[in-house]
């Protein structure tokens, strides 16, 4: 945020803390000008929608496991593994 205020300082940034889990009502309530939204709802007539990040899954195993050594990983290198994933309740987020 430092570098865009010293790129841009006559634009205001306030920042709403915590997670909100749909931002779009803040545009017709007024109280946002520019949500970020990880679930964009391409049907919406008035919002334009334009990714900013691409998002990164990170793969944890141990520095002996066969994938290791590959530079970048593919959805295809996991076919034959047994994947454990952890889901981050929403609570977490708004706390």
């Amino acid at each position: 945020m430092d570098a865009y205020r010293t790129l841009w300082p006559e634009v205001e940034l306030d920042i709403i803390s915590g997670f909100v889990v749909n931002p779009l009502p803040l545009l017709d309530q007024g109280e946002a000008e520019w949500p970020s939204s990880t679930t964009p709802k391409k049907s919406h007539p008035s919002i334009t929608f334009s990714p900013l990040f691409r998002y990164e899954s990170v793969a944890l195993m141990s520095p002996r496991h066969r994938l290791a050594a590959k530079p970048w990983l593919d959805a295809a290198d996991f076919a034959a593994e047994t994947l454990i994933t952890y889901p981050v309740p929403d609570e977490m987020w708004m706390s």
